[in-house]
């Protein structure tokens, strides 16, 4: 398909929360674009947000410390499980390519879930994808820090060792309520 196309050869991505995406009317469906492209399947969320009084915790997945790119990719992020305010998706399995770089949970619910991950995707194309992407995830240095890194990375640049100041001043920028549309 066209669309397919446009993703069968090198290409770098970067994917925030894609559930509110559709395609225009008249183009193409791709329904393994998830498992092709970012690497996982995606069924849903846990339901858990604000409202039901269920935090979302993540954490470095151990994993990662073993292949050198992903412990580029979180180097110097919280070593503990911290709290996000992202509701967690259903995104199991990854595939054969990807590298989990952070894992989830839903209070105490199971199973613990892929957040962040890097892929090759079938056309050879580097992938960063994260499920974190709510306003307010933008105000924590740690998925400012990861969110940076996985953007360098997906474009084959050297992964940056730390945020310039003018990252900040982005991350303000994006949280203004005025700009984003949340979705439930």
């Amino acid at each position: 398909t066209r669309l397919q196309g446009d993703w069968s050869s090198d290409v770098c991505s970067s994917n925030l929360r894609r559930e509110g995406w559709k395609l225009p009317e008249g183009h193409d469906e791709w329904p393994q674009f998830d498992q092709e492209v970012l690497g996982c399947r995606y069924v849903g969320h846990h339901g858990n947000h604000a409202r039901t009084g269920v935090s979302t915790f993540v954490q470095v997945a151990p994993q990662a410390a073993s292949d050198p790119a992903a412990a580029a990719l979180v180097a110097d992020l919280p070593t503990q499980e911290f709290e996000v305010p992202s509701w967690l998706y259903k995104c199991q399995p990854l595939g054969a390519k990807a590298t989990l770089l952070l894992s989830g949970r839903a209070g105490d619910r199971k199973p613990v879930e892929p957040v962040a991950w890097t892929n090759v995707s079938s056309g050879g194309g580097r992938v960063f994808c994260t499920t974190l992407g709510h306003p307010d995830d933008f105000k924590l240095p740690a998925f400012q820090l990861l969110l940076y890194r996985g953007v360098y990375w997906a474009a084959g640049l050297p992964i940056p060792r730390s945020l310039p100041s003018s990252v900040g001043k982005a991350a303000a920028f994006l949280r203004a309520p005025e700009l984003l549309e949340v979705v439930p």
